[in-house]
């Protein structure tokens, strides 16, 4: 609802007014720049919210993707997300949120060839309860999100993507440039780990963890590489799970294998081709070679394996499998 120059977001029960609403849209002709402003204070002194920009849609009466302009502005400081998250809980079957979101979003475009896009999002005190984490209520200090991307006709650069959490990190840099070959010319990598004990830590219930089984250590590591000439492109893969264990009472229990994905796939004059996507682990193995036209793919797994593994690190309670998969 709209009254007094506030208006009142209502979900179930749970209710959040936004003031000092500020909005301003200018069109000056259909082929002519538009611009827009818009403005809120969250009721309480809650928060702040600033987005404003310029747009060009529409060129000689229709809609160009070469020639839309777009210059956009987003801000936001020190919003406390804990009303939404409760209105947002009582529409959706999601938990609730509490915690201060902090951020910019820039986004700049001049045809679809010259894309800038820029972020710094910040989530301080993040808690959550309820929904699907059923007696879970992880609490996170920080989370962040900084990205810095822009396209220039062919040329692609990643300045920066980083995102940090207590439990996760990613990190991507690099660049492709044009230089009128089959393929750009350079090289991108992102790399990415995810600690398994931090993050069961915050999840006992969800990763069903008891008194008597807790993961006490454990690592994903993952990456993902572009390395890119005139002729040839190859984008590689790997992940591995290290050193997972758990304790059991008074044991440690680990993997009786690590488990490990490595992919190549290589771009040339012939098209793409899967050189080797391989999956391994002391319950399931899976390789893949081949192109569109010919390709082998070949998985065992057998399901006893999968629950024993399982069985280390969870709570399975009544659940049992047993028998082989073959493809």
């Amino acid at each position: 609802s709209v009254k007094d120059g506030k208006i009142d977001l209502a979900g179930g029960s749970k209710k959040v007014q936004l003031e000092k609403i500020f909005v301003e849209l200018k069109i000056r002709g259909l082929n002519k720049p538009i611009d827009f402003k818009l403005f809120f204070d969250k009721a309480g002194n809650l928060g702040t919210a600033a987005l404003q920009g310029r747009a060009v849609i529409f060129s000689d009466g229709v809609i160009d993707p070469a020639r839309i302009i777009l210059d956009l502005g987003f801000e936001v400081k020190k919003f406390d997300i804990g009303p939404a998250g409760e209105l947002a809980a009582g529409l959706l079957p999601v938990p609730e949120a509490k915690g201060q979101f902090d951020g910019a979003v820039t986004v700049k475009v001049e045809g679809i060839e010259q894309i800038n896009f820029s972020s710094s999002l910040r989530l301080s005190s993040l808690a959550l309860s309820g929904g699907l984490l059923k007696t879970d209520t992880p609490l996170f200090d920080a989370i962040a999100l900084d990205v810095d991307i822009a396209r220039n006709n062919k040329n692609v650069e990643i300045k920066k993507l980083e995102f940090t959490a207590p439990f996760a990190s990613v990190k991507g840099t690099g660049s492709l440039k044009d230089e009128g070959g089959r393929y750009p010319v350079g090289a991108i990598r992102i790399n990415g780990q995810l600690d398994i004990e931090k993050l069961a830590s915050q999840f006992p219930a969800t990763m069903r963890q008891t008194n008597d089984v807790k993961i006490s250590s454990g690592m994903v590591r993952a990456s993902i590489g572009i390395d890119s000439g005139p002729a040839k492109m190859v984008v590689a893969a790997d992940m591995q799970v290290n050193k997972l264990e758990a304790k059991r009472g008074w044991r440690t229990l680990s993997l009786d294998k690590p488990v490990q994905f490595t992919g190549r796939i290589t771009a040339d004059e012939k098209g793409w081709t899967v050189d080797k996507a391989e999956l391994n682990s002391s319950f399931i193995h899976g390789i893949a070679q081949g192109n569109l036209k010919s390709m082998k793919v070949s998985v065992d797994a057998n399901l006893a394996a999968v629950m024993a593994e399982a069985g280390k690190f969870a709570d399975m309670g009544k659940f049992a499998a047993e028998g082989t998969f073959n493809l």
